[in-house]
């Protein structure tokens, strides 16, 4: 694994064998959310200027596919080849950190005032799905974990994967 520099200080790590060829570029970091991304500008076919990301072109993706990247880690940044996969948007939201504006530091899970219970719920497919109330956020989120797990499989951001990955290496 090596490093490749950006602008702003960050830097990108990729494979070894990734990093000839993307060394002949200067890249930039771009925060984008709350994320940061290693980008570089191109000029398309038509002579108009355009950035693409790092983690694309590792893909193979170039301007115009439609397809998304998804960083396993969601680290913008570890750009390499086994933290990176293909996926369509909603797999990519499925991953998608939980967001900070909520009641709750777990995702799918939100404090219900007039019940005074932690409510657990899932979007598939642009439908809400109630999962229930839960006296402890604890018990919510691993409700919502459950779920994820059944209707997302391996793009499933759950709650409490170091501890399943703890539970493993024990077993």
């Amino acid at each position: 694994m090596k490093r490749i520099p950006l602008t702003q200080g960050k830097v990108a790590i990729v494979d070894d064998k990734d990093f000839g060829w993307l060394s002949q570029w200067k890249w930039n970091a771009l925060k984008s959310r709350n994320t940061w991304y290693a980008v570089r500008m191109i000029t398309r076919p038509d002579g108009k200027r355009q950035s693409t990301s790092m983690h694309r072109a590792i893909l193979g993706l170039g301007p115009g596919d439609p397809r998304f990247t998804d960083h396993r880690n969601h680290n913008g940044l570890v750009n390499l080849r086994d933290n990176l996969r293909t996926c369509s948007h909603s797999q990519n939201m499925h991953n998608s950190k939980p967001q900070k504006n909520c009641s709750s530091k777990h995702k799918g899970v939100c404090w219900h005032k007039g019940a005074r219970k932690w409510r657990a719920q899932i979007r598939v497919s642009g439908i809400k799905y109630y999962l229930g109330l839960f006296a402890s956020e604890i018990e919510a989120a691993k409700a919502y974990d459950v779920a994820a797990k059944r209707y997302f499989g391996e793009f499933a951001l759950i709650n409490f994967r170091e501890k399943e990955k703890q539970n493993e290496l024990s077993s």
